[in-house]
């Protein structure tokens, strides 16, 4: 499962009282919080802590070791309370952690990792015009002695013609129709369903129906 929290704060004291905590004291928060993130959190679990995970915390590495699942902290204003200039990580299947600073140069500073973050530049990627897709039918028969259609179908049919719907790139016609009854035409995709049904069924009157 991957989980995701934020502002627990282990550690800050004036916490508990800010913001109202139910805990007589920091120690006592500290535990209640390690307790209920361990309750739902298992060992492959990935929990992503979105900033201030400790803030004046005397010893951050002891509850992280408590702390089941693989932990992943995305640094908040208060984060540098207690990571200070260099920061620890543990790789996987290390017991011991690595001071990134001490041993990749400053570069890997909280500094130094937050202002190449800033400096880099976002990449705009160009719009992409939706597929059109393209419907081809073929019809046989004769215009001429072709039944007319009437009824429901064909009342569909004519407003179609009238909003250029169809024939291909007819223009469409002058001549005004009702706002509300444009609207219906218009979403079509709406009553899409209904209009299926009756051609299917050739339901021409309010009697087949």
């Amino acid at each position: 499962m991957i989980y995701f929290t934020a502002d627990t704060h282990f550690g800050h004291a004036n916490i508990v009282r800010m913001c109202e905590r139910p805990y007589p004291d920091v120690d006592t928060m500290n535990e209640a919080m390690i307790a209920a993130w361990n309750e739902r959190v298992h060992g492959n679990d990935t929990v992503y802590i979105v900033g201030d995970m400790f803030f004046r915390c005397a010893d951050p590495e002891r509850i992280l070791k408590r702390l089941k699942g693989k932990k992943r902290l995305i640094v908040g204003n208060h984060d540098g309370s207690w990571m200070g200039k260099d920061i620890s990580v543990r790789p996987p299947g290390r017991e011991r952690f690595v001071r990134l600073a001490r041993n990749f140069g400053e570069e890997y500073t909280l500094d130094g990792i937050r202002n190449r973050i800033l400096s880099q530049s976002r990449r705009v990627l160009p719009e992409l015009e939706p597929k059109r897709k393209v419907y081809c039918a073929r019809v046989k028969g004769d215009f001429k002695t072709a039944r007319k259609i009437t009824g429901f179908r064909g009342l569909y049919f004519h407003y179609c013609y009238l909003l250029g719907i169809f024939p291909k790139n007819q223009p469409k016609s002058n001549k005004r129709l009702r706002f509300l009854l444009r609207e219906d035409l218009v979403k079509l995709d709406t009553i899409s369903e209904e209009v299926r049904l009756l051609a299917r069924d050739h339901i021409d009157t309010t009697e087949q129906s």
